[in-house]
């Protein structure tokens, strides 16, 4: 799953927890039944934690990446990789919450799964979505609760509508962004597609 550089959440499995504290990580301005804080669970029964990433997560976010095995760096990036460059780096840790988001899910273990969009420059209705998930929490339906979070974080910035490019073979990827309503297509290895913002709130 690239970007340029895994059931659907029900409203009722995202509570809020510290309602308060809302304005370190959600923009002043944005709706308060978005969570600073939302609590979720995986398919596993492992309880999450869902909350917008800043520039006050940068190491984090370093040391997430630099966890992930080969296989999941290739299927992220699309190259073979062993280290991140800084301005790969610097592009992961842009965040500024409303062009450029990026939601972490976290678990006792620590940051265990990063999904993020980023609006086209020429259409800020539209953005590219991308995802990256911890080797030992893969295949327990984190994807599908980052892609959900991410789709109500867009919803109430305006973006209609994801772009998304991944691997053809990563299966995982495939399944969760070709939901009812989206498009497709096989070009050169990797999927190309688009997934309108309601139909994953649907």
């Amino acid at each position: 799953m690239r970007m340029n550089g895994n059931t659907a959440l029900n409203p009722g499995d995202l509570a809020i927890n510290n309602p308060t504290d809302h304005a370190r990580h959600w923009p002043i301005g944005s709706p308060i039944s978005t969570p600073d804080t939302a609590r979720a669970e995986l398919e596993d029964g492992t309880p999450v934690r869902l909350r917008l990433l800043d520039a006050e997560d940068s190491a984090t976010i370093q040391a997430f990446f630099e966890s992930l095995s080969p296989r999941s760096l290739h299927q992220r990036f699309h190259q073979r990789l062993q280290t991140l460059s800084p301005p790969l780096l610097r592009l992961l840790c842009g965040m500024d919450g409303q062009r450029h988001v990026a939601v972490g899910a976290f678990a006792d273990a620590g940051l265990i799964g990063i999904g993020r969009f980023v609006c086209s420059a020429e259409n800020a209705r539209t953005a590219e979505v991308a995802f990256s998930v911890a080797d030992s929490s893969q295949g327990r339906g984190l994807g599908k609760k980052l892609l959900r979070a991410l789709a109500m974080a867009a919803s109430e910035r305006g973006v209609d509508t994801f772009l998304f490019t991944v691997l053809a073979d990563n299966r995982a990827a495939t399944r969760l962004l070709t939901i009812p309503g989206s498009s497709s297509v096989i070009r050169g290895g990797q999927l190309e597609g688009r997934v309108n913002v309601a139909d994953v709130l649907r």
